[in-house]
């Protein structure tokens, strides 16, 4: 979300359709709410607090897991009967969760072959990004330690994109998965691979996404 009251908006809506969330955490980066759309899918709704506030120490990020300020949140809103018009423009996909099986192997494909910075880890997780953002991807073993990739008609993400600046950059990825062993499809303007748990993915340049 684009600011707090963004957030509180959102909060009040939920309230007022008796929305059940699944939790709620001040992150330090960010404040965010939990909860599960019709089908079961996951879905965080959050918003960040500006980069100035976020504590590095060198390439580590300082993230928690603390109680949520409801009422800062739902004051910041401003009026609470205001109607609720939706989302508003600038909100954007933040970062994306994935069940992993293994957070080495998963360090080894996300960090040293596709080329994401590790900003956080503990034994059971890991985030990476790019640009210093506090995590683009969060891969986690909480539901899903030592699985195998699920079967292929599992109903699930079917795909999504990570957009690199140009086609060098494409060119280096490609050449990284090469090295390592890994199958992949590259064509016009893109690569497309699974992870180790048969997530797949599609690597576009910049330019070809348009930006």
């Amino acid at each position: 979300m684009p600011s707090r009251s963004d957030l509180g908006r959102v909060l009040i809506n939920l309230a007022r359709h008796d929305y059940r969330l699944q939790g709620a955490s001040d992150h330090l980066v960010s404040e965010a709410l939990y909860l599960a759309d019709p089908d079961g899918n996951g879905l965080e709704i959050y918003r960040d607090r500006p980069r100035d506030q976020w504590r590095w120490q060198g390439d580590t990020v300082a993230m928690a897991v603390d109680p949520l300020d409801f009422e800062g949140v739902i004051r910041s809103a401003g009026d609470p009967n205001e109607p609720y018009t939706g989302m508003p423009e600038r909100t954007t996909i933040g970062h994306v969760h994935l069940r992993v099986g293994d957070i080495t192997v998963a360090r080894q494909f996300y960090v040293d072959v596709l080329g994401f910075d590790a900003v956080a880890t503990m034994p059971s997780a890991l985030f990476v990004s790019a640009g210093r953002y506090h995590h683009h991807l969060g891969l986690n073993t909480w539901h899903s330690k030592g699985a195998p990739p699920p079967p292929e008609d599992s109903v699930g993400l079917l795909e999504y994109t990570i957009v690199v600046p140009d086609q060098a950059a494409l060119d280096a990825v490609s050449d990284r998965l090469a090295r390592a062993g890994l199958r992949y499809n590259a064509r016009a303007g893109e690569v497309l691979v699974d992870d180790p748990w048969q997530n797949h993915i599609r690597l576009i340049s910049e330019t070809e996404a348009g930006g």
